[in-house]
C-alpha cells in the first residue's frame, strides 16, 4: 500500500516553559530524518523526528503528467517497495468517477528507486488521473489525483448519455471518427457528418471514448 506516514515526535528532557529541544539521535539504516518547527509565544525551535520507510510497504516519490503530441504520458517512482504487485492506472472526466485504463507491474520488494511510465492514448482536454497501488495480498491504496491538460476540445457529442444515436458537433464534413471502449479497443470507425445522425447501436450499455484526430471525449451508452 501507498505508505501514510505517522510521524510522533520526541520530547524527552523539556524545561518547564517547553523550550528545551529533545536530545540528539542518529537514525538507523531503515529511518529518515526530519525536522518540525515548534512555536509557542516563549520560544521558537526545530524538532527532530524520524519515520521507519522500512514500515511503508510503498513510498511513493513523484507521480505526474504531460501531454506531448497528443498523448498524456504519466510518469511515477517509489523510494522503497514492499510486496508491490502492481499499479492500475485509472483515469476521470469529472475528477470524482474513475475508470481503469491500464496496469504496470510492481516491482515485489526493493530498496531501490524505481521509475515507472504510462502513456495514455486517448486523454479528454482535461483529465485526472491516480494510481491504485496493489500488495500481493489484495489490499490496495490511492495516490493523490493530478489533472493533465491537453490541447483544444473542439468538438462535443450529444446526447451524453445516449442510446442508439448521437450527433457530434463543431466538426467539418467527411470527418473520421473512433469509438473505443475504456481500455482502447476500437469498435467503431466510420465517416461521421455534421448534423447527421451517427449510428451507435451496436455498443452495448457502458462508457467508452470517441476519438477524433488527437481529441477525445467520453461517451456514456445508457439504455
Amino acid at each position: 500500500m501507498l505508505g501514510q506516514l505517522c510521524l510522533a515526535i520526541n520530547f524527552c528532557n523539556l524545561t518547564p516553559d517547553g523550550c528545551r529541544i529533545p536530545n540528539n539521535f542518529s537514525p538507523n539504516s531503515n529511518e529518515t530524518q526530519l525536522f518540525a518547527q515548534i512555536e509557542s509565544s516563549t520560544c521558537n525551535f526545530m524538532v527532530p523526528f524520524v519515520y521507519d520507510t522500512s514500515q511503508l510497504p510503498v513510498s511513493l516519490l513523484s507521480f505526474k503528467g504531460q501531454n506531448m503530441e497528443g498523448n498524456n504520458v504519466l510518469k511515477w517512482s517509489t523510494a522503497t517497495e514492499s510486496n508491490n504487485l502492481g499499479f492500475d492506472i485509472e483515469r476521470s472526466l469529472d475528477g470524482k468517477n474513475f475508470e481503469r485504463i491500464g496496469t504496470v507491474d510492481g516491482g515485489g520488494t526493493s530498496k531501490d528507486v524505481r521509475s515507472y511510465q504510462y502513456v495514455d492514448r486517448h486523454p479528454f482536454a482535461t483529465t485526472y488521473y491516480r494510481l491504485k497501488q496493489i500488495d500481493l495480498d489484495g489490499t490496495f491504496s490511492y495516490s493523490r489525483i493530478i489533472t493533465v491538460k491537453g490541447g483544444e476540445f473542439y468538438f462535443t457529442v450529444y446526447p451524453n448519455p445516449s442510446q442508439d444515436q448521437l450527433y457530434i458537433k463543431n466538426i467539418k464534413g467527411g470527418t473520421e471518427v473512433s469509438i473505443s471502449d475504456i481500455y482502447g479497443k476500437e469498435l467503431i470507425r466510420k465517416i461521421a457528418l455534421p448534423a447527421v445522425p451517427f449510428d451507435i447501436s451496436s455498443l452495448p450499455s457502458g462508457d467508452f471514448v470517441v476519438t477524433i484526430g488527437t481529441h477525445s471525449q467520453k461517451l456514456v451508452v445508457s439504455r
